[in-house]
């Protein structure tokens, strides 16, 4: 079963994610900045960008590689399993629980087709209390994240990364996001509703 498989659950700590599959750091290559661990702050905070690329995506489950209806899409971009939260639907017997340092953490994988670049910024009006979470980054996540898939000939069929969303000093928001397609002249825009009612659009 497509959600049992790759998302778990939806309101759940990312370090349970994390602990069930070890992922390695950002490449040497990636421009992160900002952010410390969580072990070096009492008081985390989201900031600065990080590009990942083919090297942590993990490639579909065979014949599981097609977006389905728990799935948040944006352009090429799919947030697995991520309508649920969107629309403000709690899964059930679960509950955004925040972490010592007040993060509360919202789990969903980021999944692209090969041969794509995307970017996801968090707006300026949520940046001090939302964040970008991917494996093995700061606890409470970065402002912006690119995403980079693998080229076809590596990797013909759509991969995912490990991640999702931190809230910072609250349980739930709607956070305003900005995906950038490469190749695109706009970005996109959504809100997204994070343990609230559908966010206005």
């Amino acid at each position: 079963m497509r959600f049992a498989r790759r998302r778990i659950s939806w309101l759940v700590p990312l370090a349970a994610l994390f602990a069930l599959s070890a992922c390695s750091a950002p490449s040497s290559g990636s421009d992160s900045t900002g952010a410390p661990g969580s072990s070096e702050a009492a008081s985390p905070s989201p900031s600065g960008s990080v590009t990942i690329g083919c090297d942590l995506a993990r490639p579909d489950d065979p014949g599981d590689s097609d977006p389905g209806p728990d799935d948040l899409i944006v352009g090429p971009l799919v947030y697995l399993g991520a309508v649920l939260a969107y629309q403000g639907t709690d899964l059930p017997g679960t509950a955004p629980v925040p972490d010592d340092n007040g993060v509360t953490y919202f789990k969903t994988g980021a999944d692209l087709p090969p041969d794509k670049t995307v970017t996801v910024s968090v707006g300026d009006a949520a940046r001090s209390y939302a964040g970008i979470v991917i494996a093995d980054g700061p606890s409470a996540g970065y402002s912006s994240v690119t995403y980079v898939s693998c080229p076809t000939q590596q990797q013909p069929s759509r991969m995912w990364w490990a991640g999702g969303f931190a809230l910072i000093g609250r349980q739930s928001a709607c956070v305003p996001l900005d995906v950038h397609v490469k190749g695109e002249s706009e970005p996109r825009h959504l809100q997204l509703s994070l343990a609230v009612d559908p966010c206005d659009q």
